[in-house]
């Protein structure tokens, strides 16, 4: 039996929908229909559900693989990865001023960041100390390294 392009079809996408239309715009309604099933636009984060599109934003919304920033350093990641991260994010207790870690009820960002440059100085001189030793060792090995190596070719220019 023909059918004509203008006779009304009814939306095969689900039982529940009852939209119908001509034969030649039903492909546009069953694209969009709100019974249709759809992935998550998460998907890419590691989403698997399939949800009717009329539920998709709510789902979304909610979504534990919604890209969001931790409001302490500002990483980006999921909210499913937020919970463990908010456990180790080395911005967390923070002071929002100076950005030191508040330690005590009593934080003064003054005095903190003058105990904190102390602290900087001293690690400092710690390490231009180390540095020293090492370009010392350096100095030494290389010689070594010089004394060894034109001891080798005098033997080899021996034979």
């Amino acid at each position: 039996m023909h059918k004509c392009k203008f006779d009304k079809v009814k939306c095969r996408v689900d039982e529940k929908c009852q939209f119908s239309d001509s034969i030649d715009k039903i492909a546009l309604h069953e694209e969009n229909c709100p019974e249709k099933l759809v992935s998550c636009f998460f998907r890419k984060n590691g989403c698997t559900e399939l949800v009717k599109k009329k539920n998709q934003k709510k789902h979304e919304d909610t979504c534990i693989f919604q890209e969001i920033s931790c409001t302490d350093c500002g990483i980006k990641m999921t909210l499913k990865e937020l919970e463990v991260h908010s456990l180790f994010c080395s911005q967390k207790n923070k002071c929002p001023k100076c950005h030191l870690p508040i330690t005590s009820h009593t934080h003064d960002c003054i005095n903190d960041l003058l105990k904190e440059v102390i602290r900087l100085r001293e690690s400092r001189a710690i390490l231009e100390y180390e540095n020293t030793q090492l370009k010392l060792k350096q100095k030494t090995l290389e010689e070594l390294l010089k004394s060894n190596v034109q001891k080798e070719e005098e033997k080899s220019s021996k034979h």
